[in-house]
């Protein structure tokens, strides 16, 4: 404390100038134009802290460890004395020309420094100089506590009616219990006609006896020194004069008085000071907020008791914060205290809990909105936080700092102010407490009480104890009712109350005794689960790996690919193939079974790596490659057809034919070997499928139909698990395209309804997005833009959800062209283009003449002709190469169509360019004659017939149209039909058709 008098005349070492202020040494006096003002010791020491630093930001953890050493307060209390200070300075926060807060880190001292007058200045840095323009007031940001504060505020006025109140504030750590506070004080600082004094008290944790009345003595000397006219002190001198001894800070030292022991001399104490608060509360609205009550004495409690048990209309209003757990823990009597008036409404309890989803993801879009991604940034706030406000906070102020972080945000330690929080709260614990919740850490966030007591190798009984008491208090975790095993235990499951607690007492583990307790913990489950170890693979295989045990580890890594793989949740089974197979590359080459090991880990790796990665990617390759060579060096026959089957996707999605006839040698030869109907319909699959793409449509079907009469759902559903894709999905797939492309669109139909039947029954996703292609397909060839709208968005949704970015590609190209269709030929054209992009990145060559057309098409309904014929030499030139040319035919009529747009410079009339076109459809002619694709040959018909031909050239075209149509009957698309019946219904001579005609087939 200063004491009023004069200023010493010459300075002294270790003081600095700023303003009109001198200040003495880190403890004060603090001289203001020569005069004394008074401030207890922590704000001095505070000042002294921050005017050392000037133009420095000084946190707050910084602060409290200096200016609160070995005590542990909230920041509120930081808050309450820089209040105090900027009062003796005549700072206002708002315009501030001494302290300015850095929102959420901490304060910097703007002023000027000097060791004395008129010396340079030398504290503050140079670009401190550019601080001095007052900085606007932060922005705090409450959210989720609209209806807390509501109550708040409804006691306030109904304190300033003359009705005293007393509030508790209850809730866990971090729960927000001060914010909310100093928001509410915040509010009503600026109400002038109720003209609240605000006096503020905060207790200490003591490890023993604390200081008595410590609250009390701090809030009264706040208000006191808030007292212009004197008149607190006038009151406390004749109404409380025990007390007065007792506030030096604004009666100076008074002489020494014997310490009432009596129990009548207690009961003074707290009468004359409750005499003097209903006084000073006569006239005017006192506020009293005392901070964390639950470390209070004995003695501040029996005066808020006796404070809230008087019946005397006062405009009182006080508000006691305290942390529930605490009260329990520690036997504190606030606990019932506080009980006893809530039920008997001499006080009120507004009980905080977590934040909502909403509440944090609105405090951090008003947080980040600037850096954009703001769902993503929210999601990870959400999780990382569980609704905890202090972490939500120090979570945000980490991404505010570094928001690339965000996707590691869940793997990092916990922000400073956290772990810290975490750390006080857990050394509290008594050593066996605290050793029980580390194992459980070990076990995770919920946990069985017999893991924990096979960790610490202790009794059930005893670790359920310890649990149980830790739950009931409401310290770190709670109960969350049994868990049975199967081999019949029955015991206690608990839960963390928060992941970063959790994660604290992990990392505080050494490394040796976590491997250990890990091992153990695996060993029991294990055990416990027997034959259904499966149910809990990953689980087990996290409890080995981190007990350095590799072989046990890549085993159940296995199980749990395998079971990953039957959920068709592909991503997860990638990811434990993958740490499975790092597992066994650490183990030496001798191990037994090691390489059936890895043989079961690869394939679960390639059928993962069909989905995620496309059936083109050479990750695909080495896969299976690696693992067929596995298979037939162990002879392993049921290995062998999924190695073969990924790698015949593979070569055939490069349309690399002949590597995929070498595939459909090799199952042959294993099919004499020993005959097998999984491998049979493997083979059908990969003879139809080649026949169909290289120009066979027609012959494609006797082995689709093969495939469909060996395949029984409830023997071959689980196939699509192992090979990546269903046998009969896929050969339903391929049997709609090609019963398209023969003029039977009946068949292609029920092809298309029989394949998403199956894949919904197996709820295989996989199968779905291969029949959700080539319904698209199939719509777009057939002018039904309302239909491939339906499927590309289904296929699209689909393909974010499981990562299938293969057909997501392919789904753009189609989608694109059906935009065009409508007119939007510039979004369209994107579209269009990323898919062909996305293809292109993942060497897929399969179907890209197709989409090349696609893309032709939407070239020429946007105007450009010249980019449309480049895409078609383009297509025409990669079906030469690769051998596919199931949609060749369509690919010369297309060609023919666009020649007739932009004749060739140099064409003398128009006979020439009719005399190209005519040759690019009779090559369409007998191509799709060759492939027995009748409804390509009656496009090209159509085209050749609408020429300008010589008579008898005409008469062929319309005499072979006239053959189609009666052999294909109403079993082609209707479209195609009609017009074709259109064109033989008119005169011979016949003249060109409009471009539009041509432009709305895929």
């Amino acid at each position: 404390m200063t004491v009023a008098g004069s200023e010493p005349s010459a300075s002294v070492p270790g003081e600095l100038h700023f303003g009109s202020f001198r200040l003495v040494g880190p403890h004060g006096p603090l001289f203001a134009d020569g005069r004394a003002v008074e401030l207890p010791r922590k704000p001095l020491a505070l000042l002294w802290m921050l005017a050392r630093r000037a133009g420095e930001v000084v946190s707050k953890d910084e602060i409290l460890t200096e200016v609160w050493p070995q005590v542990v307060v909230s920041e509120g209390v930081v808050s309450a004395t820089l209040r105090d200070l900027r009062r003796a300075l005549g700072d206002d926060a708002r315009v501030p020309r001494y302290i300015v807060t850095a929102h959420r880190i901490g304060y910097r001292f703007i002023a000027a420094v000097t060791d004395q007058p008129g010396n340079v200045e030398r504290r503050a840095p140079a670009e401190a100089l550019e601080l001095r323009p007052p900085e606007p007031p932060a922005v705090h940001v409450l959210v989720g506590r609209a209806a807390e504060h509501a109550q708040l505020l409804a006691c306030y006025r109904a304190a300033a009616a003359g009705q005293r109140q007393l509030v508790f504030v209850t809730g866990e750590a971090g729960i927000g219990k001060t914010r909310l506070v100093e928001s509410f004080l915040a509010h009503i600082e600026g109400d002038a006609p109720a003209g609240a004094r605000i006096g503020h008290g905060q207790c200490i944790e003591h490890y023993g006896a604390g200081e008595p009345y410590l609250p009390i003595l701090e809030a009264v000397t706040r208000l006191g020194r808030q007292d212009g006219h004197g008149s607190l002190l006038a009151l406390l001198r004749q109404h409380a004069p025990t007390w007065v001894p007792q506030l030096p800070g604004l009666f100076g030292q008074q002489p020494q008085q014997a310490t009432p022991h009596a129990a009548g001399s207690l009961q003074r104490m707290l009468r004359e000071m409750n005499d003097a608060i209903d006084l000073a509360a006569a006239d005017q609205l006192l506020v009293l907020v005392l901070e964390d009550m639950h470390w209070s004495d004995r003695s501040t409690v029996d005066w808020l008791t006796m404070l809230a048990h008087r019946r005397e209309r006062a405009r009182l209003l006080v508000i006691a914060t305290c942390r529930p757990v605490e009260l329990i823990v520690n036997e504190h009597p606030l606990k019932q205290v506080k009980q006893e008036l809530v039920a008997r409404h001499a006080a009120s309890e507004i009980a905080l809990a977590r934040l909502g989803t909403a509440d944090v993801h609105d405090y951090v879009a008003r947080r980040l909105r600037q850096h954009g991604a703001v769902p993503d940034l929210a999601a990870a706030v959400t999780r990382r936080s569980q609704g905890l406000p202090l972490f939500m906070v120090h979570l945000t102020d980490e991404l505010e700092r570094q928001p690339d972080t965000v996707s590691t945000l869940d793997r990092r330690p916990p922000p400073g102010g956290i772990a810290e929080l975490i750390e006080s709260q857990l050394a509290r614990l008594a050593p066996q407490q605290r050793e029980t919740l580390e194992a459980a850490s070990v076990a995770g966030a919920e946990f069985a009480t017999d893991s924990v007591a096979a960790a610490l190798q202790r009794s059930p009984d005893a670790v359920e104890q310890v649990l149980e008491t830790l739950a009931r208090q409401g310290q770190f975790i709670e109960a969350r009712g049994l868990v049975s095993w199967h081999d019949g235990t029955v015991c206690g499951r608990y839960g963390f109350s928060h992941d970063l607690v959790r994660e604290g007492l992990y990392r505080r583990l050494g490394s040796a005794r976590r491997a250990r307790l890990h091992g153990a913990i695996g060993t029991r489950l294990a055990l416990a689960y027997g034959v259904h170890a499966t149910d809990i693979a990953a689980e087990l295989a996290l409890h080995f790996e981190s007990a350095h045990d590799s072989w046990r580890g890549a085993q159940h890594r296995r199980e749990a690919g395998g079971k990953a793989l039957q959920r068709y949740a592909h991503r997860e089974a990638l990811t434990h193939a993958g740490q499975g197979l790092a597992l066994l590359a650490a183990m030496p080459s001798a191990t037994p079974g090691l390489e059936e090991a890895e043989l079961q880990l690869r394939l679960i790796k390639g059928a993962a790596q069909l989905a995620v990665c496309g059936f083109g990617a050479p990750e695909v390759e080495a896969t299976y490659t690696r693992a067929l060579a596995l298979g037939i060096a162990l002879q392993d026959t049921a290995a062998i057809g999924p190695a073969l089957s990924g790698l015949y996707n593979l070569y055939l999605t490069r349309a690399a034919f002949a590597q995929v006839q070498r595939i459909a040698d090799q199952v042959m030869a294993q099919l004499r070997r020993q005959p097998d109907p999984v491998l049979t319909m493997l083979a059908h699959n990969v003879l139809g499928s080649t026949k169909l793409f290289v120009g066979g449509g027609a012959a494609a079907l006797e082995h689709v139909d093969k495939t469909l009469a060996l395949y029984q759902p409830a023997a071959h559903g689980h196939l699509a698990a192992s090979y990546g894709e269903d046998p009969a999905i896929a050969s339903h797939h391929y049997a709609a395209l090609a019963r398209w492309v023969v003029g039977d669109a009946e068949a292609a139909e029920h092809h298309l309804v029989a394949g998403f039947t199956l894949a919904r029954r197996l709820l295989h996703p996989f199968g779905d997005a291969q029949m959700l292609w080539v319904e698209a397909v199939i719509a777009l060839d057939d002018g039904d833009l309302g239909r491939v709208d339906r499927a590309t968005e289904t296929l699209d949704a689909l393909c974010a959800e499981h990562g299938f970015a293969l057909w997501q590609a392919g789904g753009w190209i189609l989608r694109g062209a059906a935009l065009a269709g409508r007119g939007q030929h510039e979004e369209g054209r994107q579209m269009t283009d990323a898919g062909l992009r996305a293809w292109h990145e993942a060497g897929t060559l399969l179907t890209l003449p197709h989409a090349l057309a696609v893309a032709a098409r939407v070239q020429v309904l946007a105007g450009r002709v010249e980019a449309a014929a480049r895409l078609l030499g383009e297509a025409l030139a990669l079906a030469q190469r690769t051998g596919e040319h199931w949609y060749g035919p369509e690919l010369h009529r297309l060609q023919g169509e666009v020649s007739l747009l932009q004749p060739e410079a140099g064409a003398k009339d128009a006979a020439e360019s009719t005399a190209r076109a005519a040759a690019s459809f009779e090559r369409a002619i007998v191509q799709a004659q060759a492939q027995r694709s009748r409804l390509f040959e009656l496009r090209a018909t159509v085209s050749l017939a609408n020429l300008a031909l010589p008579a008898a050239q005409a008469a062929r075209a319309r005499n072979r149209l006239a053959v189609l149509v009666a052999d294909l009957g109403e079993r082609t698309q209707r479209r195609d039909l009609a017009q074709a019946a259109a064109l033989l219904r008119r005169a011979p001579q016949l003249s060109r058709q409009t471009t539009a005609e041509i432009t709305p087939r895929s």
